[in-house]
């Protein structure tokens, strides 16, 4: 059992690196091939204005053998943006495929990682408008973009007992690559390779006299410049973001709580001898509360309520930050051996600030996705 938890938080420590998965939390390995596909809709109004995208996630996992895993994740998309006018960006996205091999000793888990630029990075005018709406962090749209080139990404972690504490670290580096994002004119853009640190606890201890686990994450990130046509002309301020989650059981339901706050140091902008750290951080601390309480499962259904909470800070100049609530539920069921579904809508309300004025807004998530086991 030590074992197995060892290997969990390897995998949490590494993944937690690329992506924090919105609603779900599976802490375990997916040990038989299989593969989901899903469906996601998410729409944001504020006041005239709505953005609304639709997804089609494609996982399918494959388990080379009880050591190693390969996945494969593509999310073509379609997004629209109601502003007076309207626009619209869809098409194929980038294809991600990242594996994993856990040493034999089960001390060590190398990661890797490939994103192939299967997706539309050159974009006119007119979808950049939508480009924009959709990288807010507070929306939190499943395909933020579509494509942004290649990138390779390897890592490695590592943990150990510590007493009643099972610890973990890890390092990963990210390769980008270049691509043009303009449709009308000619114009190489590369991003700025990205350095991550992580470091991760667990214990497990007794609530409200019941088996229940505490973990807590950080995780760092080191930003190189990004450049345009072979110049710097930006470079993102370093991250940190901290997380804590508990999984607690209670006679008639259990409940997973997540706490994260993002914070983000200053940026450096210019071109040539101007290119320097900003006088202000346009960076705002961002903090959220995930929560997940789940019925006991019966028959193979399971009914789960899901609440979100996002409160970001205002950076510097005063713009930039959220204060949003969501509350919703889902259903899980088992089909037959092989075929699994999953579903969740939850709908939000609260306020964003625009140019240092507050609006507004209301906003629905419906995620659902069959997932189909290989025998």
């Amino acid at each position: 059992m030590k074992k197995i938890k060892l290997y969990i938080l390897l995998f949490v420590l590494l993944m937690i690196v690329n992506v924090l998965w919105s609603q779900g939390y599976t802490p375990r390995l997916q040990g038989q091939m299989n593969t989901l596909a899903g469906l996601s809709f998410q729409t944001w109004k504020a006041q005239d204005d709505r953005v609304t995208q639709f997804a089609l996630p494609v996982t399918f996992i494959y388990p080379v053998n009880e050591r190693t895993r390969i996945d494969v994740i593509t999310s073509p998309a379609i997004s629209t943006l109601s502003s007076g006018e309207s626009f619209s960006l869809g098409g194929l996205s980038d294809t991600r495929i990242r594996g994993h091999y856990l040493t034999e000793n089960e001390k060590f888990l190398y990661t890797f990682g490939l994103v192939l630029p299967t997706g539309k990075n050159s974009l006119d005018s007119e979808e950049f408008n939508v480009a924009n709406a959709l990288t807010i962090h507070a929306f939190d749209f499943k395909v933020p973009n579509l494509g942004q080139g290649m990138d390779i990404n390897l890592g490695v972690a590592t943990a150990f007992e510590y007493g009643e504490y099972i610890v973990g670290a890890g390092l990963s580096y990210l390769k980008k690559n270049n691509y043009k994002p303009f449709n009308d004119f000619d114009y190489d853009y590369l991003p700025g390779d990205e350095y991550t640190l992580t470091a991760g606890v667990e214990r497990n201890v007794t609530l409200f006299g019941k088996d229940s686990r505490i973990t807590g994450d950080a995780v760092f990130t080191i930003y190189e410049s990004d450049k345009g046509n072979n110049e710097k002309i930006f470079k993102s301020g370093h991250r940190l973001l901290l997380q804590t989650s508990a999984f607690m059981r209670f006679s008639n339901f259990d409940l997973l709580i997540f706490l994260r706050e993002k914070i983000k140091g200053k940026n450096k902008t210019g071109i040539g001898d101007a290119f320097e750290k900003e006088r202000k951080n346009r960076n705002g601390n961002e903090f959220e509360i995930l929560g997940q309480a789940l019925l006991p499962a019966q028959n193979g259904r399971q009914i789960f309520g899901l609440f979100d909470i996002k409160l970001y800070g205002n950076n510097q100049y005063d713009t930039g930050g959220a204060t949003l609530f969501g509350l919703g539920g889902g259903y899980r069921m088992k089909l037959n051996e092989q075929l699994f579904f999953d579903g969740g809508l939850s709908f939000y309300f609260g306020s964003i600030t625009n140019a240092t004025e507050s609006t507004g807004i209301t906003g629905i998530k419906l995620n659902g996705g069959i997932r189909y086991y290989f025998l």
